[in-house]
């Protein structure tokens, strides 16, 4: 990290431990966080973006982009998500999985 978004970066920590409401501390500290795509997840897991897609499709934290299924005249438009996983999410996720193989 450079020395310019170093001092943004303190900046950034005074403003925010300043602000008194929890839920808008969290999103703003969500609006910086750096998030991982689908891709990025199943690659390192080395599992099928469908399976990555199944395990964080509903976990709290998730962004989810896109629109449920749609009624369009007579038949149907499929659903379509894009998903962005905050870090925290995802170490959290693979905390709890690492967690069940130990049990």
């Amino acid at each position: 990290m450079n020395a310019h978004a170093a001092r943004q970066s303190d900046i950034l920590a005074k403003t925010v431990t300043d602000i008194a409401d929890p839920w808008q501390k969290r999103d703003i500290l969500a609006q910086i966080e750096p998030t991982l795509t689908v891709a990025d997840i199943a690659a390192r897991w080395q599992k099928s973006e469908d399976t990555v897609r199944r395990i964080f499709g509903h976990e709290e934290g998730v962004l989810r982009f896109g629109h449920e299924t749609l009624r369009v005249g007579k038949g149907y438009r499929r659903r379509y998500f894009s998903l962005r996983i905050p870090i925290s999410v995802f170490l959290r996720v693979q905390d709890r999985l690492q967690q069940r193989r130990r049990e």
